[in-house]
């Protein structure tokens, strides 16, 4: 017994195996299983690799914040514009942005190293003016909004030192979680 769990969002079937190529298969189960499930990803074009039982869990959980999280953020996105009387173009430009975002995060293999926008860069005062605006239109999201501002400053500092600007914000943010 065991499973073959594909790193690819399909909300339906894929009709063509081929679209598997180059996808990351996670792989658990018995020896059998393994064996079998490391050959089919193999005949697809796949990687795959065990990932072991205690590390399941949260493998799963950031697969589904690639998919469901991004997409729900751009879900979000949406709702706010559509809210605010915003133009089809302007949804379709927040996809658009999402979509060169991802792009460089894949280009460089380094997610955290491009991140941006004003959490990002320790913009405080335009910060400031979102969470305001934001109280306003939808006050329910602030606290998602704060814990993803300080995220994004986790972030930017698991892999350097902050600025004085990306500090005094996390301060700030801090200061309203």
């Amino acid at each position: 017994m065991g499973s073959l769990h594909p790193l690819k969002a399909f909300p339906r079937p894929l009709p063509d195996p081929a679209q598997a190529r180059g996808v990351f298969f996670a792989v658990d189960g018995d020896a059998a299983a393994g064996s079998l499930a490391h050959r089919i990803a193999a005949a697809w074009g796949a990687v795959s690799a065990e990932v072991p039982a205690g590390s399941r869990a949260l493998y799963h959980f950031a697969a589904t914040l690639c998919a469901g999280g991004a997409v729900t953020l751009l879900a979000l996105a949406e709702d706010l514009a559509r809210r605010l009387g915003l133009p089809e173009a302007a949804v379709q430009g927040y996809l658009e942005l999402c979509r060169g975002a991802v792009a460089q995060a894949i280009e460089t293999g380094a997610p955290a190293a491009v991140l941006t926008g004003p959490a990002a860069r320790g913009d405080r005062a335009t910060v400031a003016q979102h969470l305001e605006a934001l109280r306003h239109l939808a006050p329910d999201k602030l606290p998602l909004v704060l814990h993803l501002a300080r995220e994004t400053l986790r972030q930017k500092e698991r892999i350097g030192e902050l600025t004085a600007e990306q500090r005094e914000l996390v301060a700030f943010l801090e200061g309203l979680l």
